[in-house]
């Protein structure tokens, strides 16, 4: 239900906030933690944290997780 709802709002470009990108990076830094500890490499999660970096970085930290769609587009020059 999460990801259908959320699929809505991105078609019509509807970034409204229901996940921080400062709630995502503390999920992925426990998830990265627990791969770390158990000697699992997660490297599509590592990207995904230096995609929430940069959010951050750029301004979007009261975005939510959707907000790595709009670094993608300014990183392919169309944002």
């Amino acid at each position: 239900p999460i990801v259908k709802a959320k699929a809505v709002q991105l078609r019509e470009h509807d970034y409204t906030p229901t996940f921080t990108v400062p709630q995502m990076l503390k999920d992925i830094d426990l998830i990265l933690g627990e791969g770390a500890a158990a000697q699992v490499p997660l490297p599509q999660l590592a990207l995904t944290r230096q995609q929430m970096l940069a959010a951050l970085a750029q301004g979007l930290a009261d975005q939510d997780y959707a907000a790595i769609i709009q670094i993608a587009a300014r990183q392919a020059g169309q944002g």
